[in-house]
């Protein structure tokens, strides 16, 4: 018995009209996504480029190319296109491949470096710190300082927690040089970047170990030195004899 034809062309029809319907649905909701992402510009470099290489040689050579990356994805200051850049302007620092480019990274002059001048016998370090610990803008080179380092103790007798403390780290110390100022990101996305500055100070062999291990294993806090103040011996503060 044949089976009736236009029932089986109505069947087809929704069919197709449904799949059509699902296809129009998932390119839309495509779309979305991708705009909901709001992407940007952003300049990267594809190989090394050293120090003094101007903006044009490197466009040229194609050391850079510009890419797209999610807006909340692009670093604060990128470079977000070519005809922000001068072709005559100079690499400012070696950039390794793969970074993204910043708006300071090209300038019409390479900056004026001056070698540091480190005392004899000694050597540079230097620490990163905001600006209450390292005594607001007072600080200046040949300055002197002392280190303090709050730092985790094991649990003393009777104790299950460890003890936060408080120790003189170094005394006299001199500072050499004072700056850049960096822009650190927060750990979180509802944070806000906070400023720190790099403090660089003198240190003979034995200081340098005691400062870079404290950076490593607890929080800094400086001191400016007034004349003929130096540190005198201490146990140190912690969160138990405090308010003792």
């Amino acid at each position: 018995m044949k089976r009736p034809i236009v029932p089986i062309l109505i069947a087809v029809l929704l069919a197709v009209g449904a799949g059509f319907a699902v296809f129009l649905f998932a390119s839309s909701s495509d779309s979305r996504a991708v705009a909901d992402q709001q992407p940007v510009s952003i300049v990267v470099t594809t190989s090394e480029i050293p120090a003094g290489t101007s903006f044009g040689d490197a466009l040229d050579q194609g050391l850079i190319e510009s890419t797209q990356v999610p807006d909340k994805l692009a670093p604060n200051g990128a470079m977000q296109s070519f005809e922000t850049a001068n072709r005559a302007d100079l690499a400012v620092a070696n950039m390794p491949a793969g970074q993204v480019v910043l708006a300071g990274a090209f300038a019409a002059e390479l900056p004026d470096v001056t070698p540091l001048q480190v005392p004899e016998g000694q050597m540079a370090v230097s620490v990163l710190l905001e600006d209450p610990a390292k005594v607001g803008q007072f600080l200046r080179p040949g300055s002197r300082i002392a280190v303090f380092d709050t730092v985790k103790v094991p649990p003393a007798e009777g104790e299950s927690e460890p003890v936060v403390q408080t120790l003189p780290l170094l005394d006299g110390i001199e500072v050499l040089a004072i700056g850049p100022t960096t822009q650190q990101q927060a750990s979180s996305a509802t944070d806000e970047t906070w400023q720190a500055t790099l403090v660089t100070v003198a240190v003979d062999q034995a200081q340098a170990e005691k400062l870079i291990h404290g950076i490593q294993a607890g929080v800094l806090y400086l001191a400016l030195l007034g004349e003929n103040t130096s540190l005198e011996s201490s146990p140190g503060v912690n969160n138990i004899n405090l308010v003792k």
